[in-house]
């Protein structure tokens, strides 16, 4: 009986180190490296309680626009306020209103999600952004967090995304869209844009007189 005690203590001890650590249900969204929220020409959306398919506006911030974010059929909303789907694969869709800023050569947005894998353990996919029918793909994504966290149904497995677009000029408005798989719950999603500024006349004339200058240089030298 001994024996079996001390085997079993063992056992436990050894889940207790092997097990992964399971994290608290909350995401790792932060703000963009080089902005702040608030600054000139940037806006902020930030959802995490979603109760309808369709026009719900930010829970967890905003400071622009009116900006929304739903589900397309199969998609519905779960009893935790979720998206999710137990039939397919479905759509998650958001429309972004932004300041418009004339004097821009281009919009840096960056999306952050927050979702549990789904069938056969695949992620958010498809992740695009619409500008008037003119579609764009992420130039970098990367993982903000990866691992076990609680939820009513148990342990789940969560992945949480950031995804960096460069849209043309000072665009004004546009959707994001992606693909959720089936039996993956939606659960978070913030948005950040900044115009980025055209470099000044002033800065452009400077590049060039430092570039006829090494080209003299070069030429004495020779």
């Amino acid at each position: 009986m001994r024996i079996f005690a001390l085997a079993f203590s063992l056992l436990l001890v050894g889940c207790i180190f092997v097990s992964p650590s399971m994290a608290v249900d909350a995401t790792s969204f932060a703000d963009p490296s080089g902005w702040s929220v608030g600054d000139a020409g940037t806006s902020y959306n930030e959802w995490d309680v979603i109760v309808n398919s369709a026009g719900n506006a930010p829970d967890v911030g905003s400071n622009y626009g009116s900006s929304t974010l739903g589900t397309v059929y199969p998609g519905y909303i779960s009893g935790s306020s979720n998206l999710y789907s137990h039939a397919s694969d479905y759509l998650g869709t958001a429309t972004m209103d932004t300041p418009s800023v004339a004097a821009s050569s281009g919009t840096h947005v960056i999306v952050q999600t927050a979702a549990t894998l789904g069938m056969m353990g695949a992620g958010i996919s498809s992740m695009q952004i619409d500008v008037g029918g003119t579609l764009f793909n992420p130039f970098e994504t990367s993982t903000l967090f990866f691992g076990t966290v609680s939820s009513s149904y148990g342990p789940v497995t969560q992945k949480e995304e950031s995804f960096s677009f460069m849209l043309p000029g000072g665009t004004s408005s546009f959707s994001i869209n992606w693909t959720n798989p089936q039996h993956s719950s939606f659960k978070a999603l913030r948005v950040d844009t900044s115009a980025v500024p055209e470099p000044s006349s002033v800065a452009m004339l400077g590049i060039a007189v430092m570039g006829l200058g090494l080209f003299v240089r070069r030429r004495r030298n020779g």
